[in-house]
């Protein structure tokens, strides 16, 4: 097969034609029977041809009784259908005037309604005199009423009004007038002499006020003619239709087409038009500001003069919009598009959606309807589909080549299609395009779930209390899905929570939903992949029970389970048949939790079974508890090549469905007694008393909002079990519950993990025995002893009889994959994978890892520290805030995750780039108060791959700073640089330590000298440092810095700073490039770009004494 491809040669592109009133869309079917019933009750007026008065009262106004508006207009954007519906409104008037049936939509005085040739108003030149043309249509009528006589009158001009009977006479007269009208008279003046150029000013001005009349007079005489000609007497006369299409894009002609229509009225005449009102308001808005000030600036009172002036002339009620199609019109109202896609079927095992012809394969057109999101991917105008259905076309396979694995590629074409629209530039697209794949050889279409994650989009319908208990009940339907890049995939996005991300466009997540359900639905082989699902287990809801918090428990919010399908188009069905039981319900008395449980389960089980309704049930009568139990041991049993969605089925009968009679679930005991009594010898060894416990605290530990710091899922088991000793599911797990040893699991799992030996790393640390135990912290050890007894069991399983040397990264890795699935959080188990010995990660777990570095350093406690150093300096001194577990994963996960992304930074430190911007120490600032007032984070810092440098700083940092708290109480000094020395000197070798990941010692409370400061400069390497690797490096760059801190902002005594300024301190840096550093320290610290200089020389004039600027000034012979 060819590969399809977007990019091919052009074909002509369909023009507007008229339609059979069945194929318009319902917008256009709705503003077509509008404007029908307009124009009948236009052509219904009845209407006479006004007598004169008396010739001596001549100069008395005409006075219409009743003038209502004559102008319609289709009004919409480009591509929405308006040329269509003004050419089939025109065609049915048309057949009707010739004798032929009236349709039904426009029946009534259809006879009556006369269309005459349409005008487009695009091509016309800006010199064109608009009233003479638009007028020429009617004359086509004249001198049909009225035909030219036989003999020649070429000699003479259409206007003379001795050339033809009485209705020539008068529009020849009416033409006369209209020659002129719309042409200025002031761009003749240099083709005449001034005497004639007066008298025509003088005729031309006294004619123009004939127009009124003129034109009043000639369409009363064809309005008679034509009636009388015709057979249309009586008081019914013809109404003149005079259609205008894209009337709104010439740019020089539509504003004065406007102001033409206002003065052409007469009640027999009516104008259809077609156009944008927002292209009609910029044409008004730049006639009136063309015709106004030009030095005015202030567009406002030509925009609401536009409006006014566009309200007039085509009041809003006679504007008839037309919007975008709804989804299932994309699909069905372009018969192109609607052959198009039911030529590509989709090989899929069963059940198959449902759809008109079930005796046939599904086809793309079936999927476009099952799931009416994706058919959001097609374009929302029916231009646009045309244009796509031309190009999806040159990009089909052939006849001999269309098989059901020939759709495959044409869904990443679609894909490839409509991430193109992103543009080259965005980032997103650089990421998305190859999101999409067809495998021809196992005829699978896979999707990079690692990127896109699916998100529900639910709407609650009822809210109730279960009788006799403490649990509400909201039911909830489906709206839509969205999808966004999965968090950290978004350059410069920091976020943490899953809720994060970059929303993609509709057309883009609709053609993921669309691919999504056809690559879950494709026959699949092989074991079952967790991580290759588009939504989230557990993330739809349809059901929530909640219990409010008490002063012994807290607040709980658990879903009833459904069964983790991965297309999309499962939970769409199910919210259809959801919402039609839910409305049988409504008129029932009362709300049954019990009833609903068993039209939940009969519905899941139908859903799962046929993806349809077969056999429905009335509201008052569903399934019985032993029916649902007898079903769902059927859909238990396990069945030989079982597809992936019927072993999520099974799974879902056999460990899920039970947990609607947990306490949790706010199902009466009655009703969980008789579920329980009836499902547990159907289900027999399916009945695991250990996976529903896991299942259990899987469905408590994924409460949206839920933070390990005020929630423990274990602990809350233990406490619904507790409150509820005798409730039939507690009694029924009784005799197999496990207890937990919270202190042996914190203890135990560490010692496994951290006396396992990884491969030999580069050596950084110049250890002979390197292993795990390294990577404890203080908040790992923590979040480990949150681990359930029975996962920890299944850990040290994992860990048990491994070789303590190559196969520690399996372990670690083994650990991931476990941990993550029974936490609930099968989509991170991709994160981590080894290649031989190595475990690689992948860029989302990467970018994680940074963002929690970032949280920490951007965390805040609220008290501060100050050391006046001076008169016009103070040192400001903050604290970190509390490090705690991220919200995004439990905190046994998140435990382990740092662990990894740790080891693995340590494992490449030989090959990955290192990150050697400037940057500043965030807690440490100089208020300076000099000429200007300057706030600086002068102290250079070191960004460490790692997170466990950081995890353990906020602790050790405090404790630094009460020690100088303590200190600086007992002073008496208004002003103590010393005590800056000292917690300076104290800092350094705070982050120095780090390169050997050690915290340093304690403040000196006393004076530091200079030499203590050589001291610790010269030995700042170890013995024998590493030549190369990325903490060598960093390492390496912030030495080169640290004269930086002999600066006036630096806040160091002048002694002090004199120490970084000597050349061995200085290496070979020059006095523009300690300059330059000097600038890019500033810039780090928040000060805009523009103002760097200025702020850096405003604080050396301020202390032209300073070491700093002294030696600026000598190295540069100033």
């Amino acid at each position: 097969m060819r590969k399809p491809t977007p990019k091919s040669v052009p074909s002509p592109r369909a023009e507007a034609t008229p339609f059979l009133y069945s194929n318009l869309t319902s917008d256009q079917q709705r503003a077509g029977s509008e404007i029908a019933a307009t124009l009948r009750d236009m052509a219904d007026e009845p209407w006479s041809a006004p007598h004169g008065g008396p010739q001596e009262h001549a100069y008395l106004p005409h006075l219409d009784r009743a003038r209502t508006n004559r102008v319609l207009l289709i009004d919409g954007g480009r591509g929405t259908g308006k040329s269509t519906l003004l050419l089939t409104l025109l065609n049915a008037y048309r057949r009707s005037v010739l004798g032929a049936k009236e349709p039904r939509w426009i029946r009534g005085m259809a006879e009556m309604i006369i269309p005459v040739e349409i005008i487009d108003l695009q091509p016309l030149p800006p010199s064109t005199n608009l009233a003479l043309h638009v007028m020429g249509r009617l004359k086509s009528v004249v001198d049909t009423v009225e035909p030219p006589p036989t003999t020649s009158t070429s000699s003479k001009p259409i206007w003379d009004e001795a050339s033809g009977p009485r209705l020539r006479d008068k529009w020849n007269r009416l033409m006369r007038l209209l020659a002129t009208w719309d042409e200025s008279l002031e761009a003749r003046v240099g083709r005449q002499d001034t005497s004639s150029y007066v008298i025509e000013i003088i005729e031309e001005e006294l004619e123009r006020g004939q127009l009124a009349e003129g034109f009043r007079d000639a369409v009363d005489a064809l309005v008679e003619g034509y009636a009388s000609k015709f057979g249309r007497g009586g008081n019914k006369k013809p109404l003149f239709l005079v259609p205008i299409d894209d009337a709104d894009m010439n740019p020089k002609l539509s504003a004065r087409l406007l102001e033409l229509l206002r003065k052409l009225w007469h009640p027999r005449l009516s104008f259809l038009m077609a156009g944008d009102s927002r292209l009609f308001l910029l044409r008004l808005q730049e006639s009136l500001l063309a015709q106004g000030s030009r030095a005015s600036k202030d567009g406002a009172p030509y925009l609401r003069l536009a409006q006014d002036t566009y309200e007039k002339d085509i009041p809003n009620s006679a504007r008839f919009l037309l919007g975008a199609l709804k989804p299932g019109e994309r699909v069905e109202r372009n018969q192109e598009i609607h052959s198009l896609l039911q030529r590509y079927s989709v090989e899929v095992q069963r059940p198959e959606i449902p759809r008109e012809d079930e005796r046939t394969p599904p086809t793309l057109r079936d999927y476009f309807l099952a799931n009416l999101q994706s058919s959001e991917l097609l374009p929302d105008r029916l231009r646009q589909i045309s244009e796509l259905t031309a190009r999806l076309r040159r990009a089909s396979p052939t006849e001999e080549e269309m098989t059901p694995r020939a759709t495959l590629p044409i869904v990443q074409w679609l894909w490839q299609e409509t991430s193109e629209a992103l543009g080259e530039e965005d980032e997103r697209w650089k990421r998305l395009k190859g999101a999409v794949q067809s495998a021809q050889l196992d005829g699978q279409l896979r999707l990079d779930t690692r990127l896109i994650q699916m998100r529900p989009e639910l709407r609650p319908v009822v809210r109730f209390r279960v009788e006799q208990s403490a649990y509400t009940l909201t039911l909830q339907t489906l709206n839509r899905f969205s999808a966004v890049l999965k968090p950290n995939h978004v350059p410069g996005e920091f976020v943490l929570r899953p809720s994060d991300g970059d929303e993609l466009p509709e057309r883009l997540t609709a053609c993921w939903v669309l691919a999504s359900d056809i690559a879950a639905d494709g026959v699949h082989e092989g074991p079952l992949d967790e991580s290759e699902s588009s939504v989230d287990e557990g993330s739809v809801r349809f059901v929530l029970a909640s219990r409010p918090a008490s002063s012994l428990e807290p607040a709980l919010e658990v879903p009833w389970p459904l069964p983790a399908w991965q297309a999309p188009v499962d939970y769409v069905i199910f919210s259809r048949h959801w919402t039609e039981q839910l409305a049988k319900g409504r008129s029932s008395p009362g709300r049954d939790a019990g009833r609903l449980a068993r039209h939940f389960l009969w519905l899941v089980i139908q859903i799962c079974q046929h993806r349809a309704v077969k056999e429905p049930v009335e509201w008052d009568h569903p399934p019985s508890w032993t029916a649902l139990a007898e079903q769902l041991g059927e859909l238990a049993r396990p069945q030989v090549h079982g597809s992936p969605r019927q072993q999520r089925c099974a799974s879902w009968a056999s460990t899920d469905a039970p947990l609607i009679a947990a306490p949790e679930s706010g199902l009466p005991e009655e009703d969980a007694s008789d579920f329980l009594s009836a499902l547990i010898p159907t289900l027999g060894a399916s009945w695991s008393v250990k996976e529903l416990r896991a299942r259990r605290l899987a469905r408590l530990s994924s409460i949206p909002g839920r933070t390990r710091l005020n929630f423990d899922p274990e602990q809350a088991l233990v406490q619904l079990d507790g409150a509820a000793p005798a409730h039939p599911f507690v009694q029924a797990l009784k005799g197999l519950h496990l207890p937990s040893n919270r202190q042996g699991v914190r203890q135990g799992l560490l010692e496994y993990l951290g006396y396992r030996t990884p491969p030999p790393h580069s050596g950084i640390f110049r250890e002979k025995e390197f292993r795990l135990e390294r990577y404890r912290t203080a908040l790992r050890q923590e979040a480990l002893g949150d681990l359930p007894e029975p996962l920890y069991s299944n850990l040290r399983e994992k860990i048990e009889g491994r070789p303590n040397r190559a196969l520690a990264p399996v372990v670690l890795v083994n650990v991931w994959r476990l941990l993550a699935k029974e936490a609930g959080h099968p989509d991170v188990v991709s994160w981590f994978w080894l290649e031989k010995t190595r475990i690689q990660m992948s860029n989302t777990a990467a970018e994680r890892g940074r963002i929690l570095r970032e949280v920490i350093l951007n965390s805040r406690a609220g008290a501060t520290t100050s050391i006046p150093i001076d008169s016009t300096r103070g040192l400001i001194i903050e604290r970190f805030a509390p490090v705690a577990p991220a919200s995004d994963l439990p905190a046994p996960l998140d435990a382990v995750f740092r662990l990894i992304f740790d080891y693995v930074q340590d494992q490449d430190d030989d090959s990955a780039p290192a990150d050697t911007k400037l940057t500043v120490w965030p807690l440490v600032s100089t208020q300076l108060t000099g000429r200007k007032p300057h706030l600086l984070r002068p102290w250079p810092d070191v960004l460490w791959p790692s997170l466990m440098e950081y995890e353990e700083a906020p602790k050790a940092w405090a404790e630094r700073v009460n020690s100088l708290d303590e200190w600086l109480a007992l002073e008496t000094l208004d002003y103590m640089p010393y005590a800056v020395d000292a917690f300076a000197l104290n800092f350094l070798e705070n982050r120095a330590g780090f390169y050997r990941r050690s915290q340093g010692g304690s403040i000196d409370k006393g004076e530091v000298t200079t030499d203590d400061y050589r001291a610790f400069l010269k030995g700042i390497w170890p013995v024998k440092p590493p030549t190369s690797g990325r903490r060598h490096t960093l390492l390496e760059h912030w030495v080169r810095r640290l004269p930086l801190m002999a600066t006036p902002e630096a806040g160091l005594s002048d002694d002090v700073a004199r120490v970084f300024l000597e050349p061995a301190q200085l290496q070979d840096l020059t006095p523009p490039q300690l300059h330059e550093l000097r600038r890019e320290r500033t810039l780090a610290s928040g000060v805009l770009p523009a103002e760097v200089d200025a702020t850096l020389a405003d604080i050396d004039e301020t202390f032209p004494h300073h070491p700093w600027v002294e030696h600026m000034k000598q190295s540069s012979g100033k």
